[in-house]
């Protein structure tokens, strides 16, 4: 349970390589990129992430006394009707919080704000050890889609 005031904020350019760093580094051991050797998997996920950073959006969930306190931070974008995340991330000791909860809460707003209602269906590209958690929120049926990383935006989200 939080015992700190937490506010959700967009990334900031200083954001970026904690960001970078800790999304590499928990998404190594995922079962998708298993057998993939450091070099490889370190040199070929950063360039994925130098073309998602930019056009995706990415909020930060911070201490609301300290917005360089990052507890927590999630990437999603918008793909025609669809609301895809690519990733989250909480560090250790703000995990059970509900910050993971509050940055979905966060992304689906800044959709509904944007396109006028809420998205047609939500997906995720990136299934780490907190995707299972993500996938059994009640409120929204999550879906599995790691190929959207790899897709051109114009094509239609299925």
């Amino acid at each position: 349970m939080s015992t700190l005031p937490v506010t959700i904020r967009p990334a900031a350019k200083p954001d970026v390589p904690f960001i970078t760093s800790s999304w590499l580094r928990n998404f190594r051991d995922a079962p998708f990129v298993r057998g993939v050797p450091n070099n490889t998997y370190y040199h070929q996920h950063h360039r994925i992430l130098e073309r998602l950073l930019p056009k995706s959006m990415v909020f930060v969930a911070c201490n609301a006394e300290d917005l360089n306190q990052i507890m927590a931070w999630g990437c999603a974008e918008i793909i025609d009707d669809a609301l895809v995340v690519h990733f989250m991330y909480t560090k250790a000791p703000f995990r059970r919080w509900g910050l993971a909860k509050k940055l979905l809460a966060a992304f689906i707003e800044a959709f509904t704000t944007g396109k006028g209602h809420p998205p047609g269906a939500v997906f995720y590209t990136h299934k780490s050890l907190l995707c299972p958690k993500l996938e059994m929120l009640k409120t929204h049926h999550i879906i599995y889609n790691p190929y959207l990383v790899f897709e051109d935006r114009d094509a239609p989200a299925r």
